[in-house]
């Protein structure tokens, strides 16, 4: 009678097992805050976090967009992945239609957006009004981002991080955009430090500084249609690698109107010049 019983269980559950749908994964859009994840969410419709609230996104968090939205940013943000846990920001489904419109802080005094740990893969924007700033945009606030990798994201400037009247910290990131329009990371009217970051594969100028006083130090520029472009800018550049860069003028390092940039201690292998 027991091993009946017990057969009929064990039957119930393997049945159980095999015919119950996965759940699926919960749908997002309006307004995010507080503490969110993990898991994978699909992201049908603009995120936004409101002025003066918080939105803290978990380790091990993925979001699948399924279309080109974006989350909005109009507080503050933090995206603290781990080595071993990862945030993901990807498309549910490999067109061009679900590219996701990245992450965009637009003018908030609310405190230090973070992301660290972070994925960003086929972000894009490309037309108006986000012409830049694929995976993250940022607008006159603080910014650090620390061992993220930026994949396939393309924008007109900034493919991976355009900052416009911002600070900005950047360590320990990964801008292979495989060809993607708008390099690595542009930035016009900011300050900060970029250090320990690896560009490569990337069309235009892989960094783009405009009127920035950055310091850029012990990175990698590697296989980009230009290295680093300086306009106008207080920039000083220390410690870097420039290996086989191809394009125009400067493909390693071009300086334009740039009366107080500093160059130390930076090497230059096999670049060449498509110009005469």
């Amino acid at each position: 009678m027991y091993k009946k019983l017990l057969y009929g269980l064990l039957l119930v559950i393997l049945v159980t097992s095999v015919w119950m749908p996965a759940l699926a994964q919960p749908s997002i859009s309006g307004n995010l805050t507080g503490t969110f994840g993990p898991g994978e969410y699909i992201v049908e419709g603009n995120c936004i976090v409101p002025e003066g609230e918080e939105l803290y996104i978990e380790p091990g968090t993925t979001f699948l967009f399924d279309g080109h939205f974006s989350i909005l940013v109009y507080g503050q943000i933090s995206a603290l992945g781990t080595e071993n846990d990862h945030i993901l920001f990807k498309r549910l489904e490999e067109i061009e239609d679900d590219n996701p419109g990245g992450v965009r802080i637009q003018n908030t005094s609310s405190g230090l957006n973070s992301f660290q740990y972070c994925d960003f893969e086929y972000c894009s924007n490309n037309s108006y009004p986000n012409f830049y700033g694929g995976a993250i945009y940022c607008n006159s606030a603080d910014l650090q981002v620390e061992s993220c990798s930026f994949t396939g994201c393309n924008s007109m400037k900034g493919a991976g991080v355009y900052a416009v009247s911002s600070t900005i910290f950047i360590d320990d990131c990964n801008f292979e955009l495989g060809g993607g329009a708008g390099g690595g990371v542009s930035t016009f009217v900011s300050e900060g430090t970029i250090l320990n970051c690896n560009f490569s594969e990337n069309s235009s100028s892989s960094l783009f500084v405009d009127g920035s006083p950055l310091t850029i130090d012990n990175c990698i520029f590697s296989q980009n249609t230009n290295g680093i472009t300086v306009y106008s800018s207080a920039t000083t550049i220390r410690n870097c690698e420039f290996i086989e860069n191809h394009g125009g003028n400067g493909v390693g390092l071009l300086l334009l109107s740039c009366n107080e940039a500093i160059i130390e201690n930076c090497t230059f292998t096999g670049n060449t010049s498509n110009t005469t």
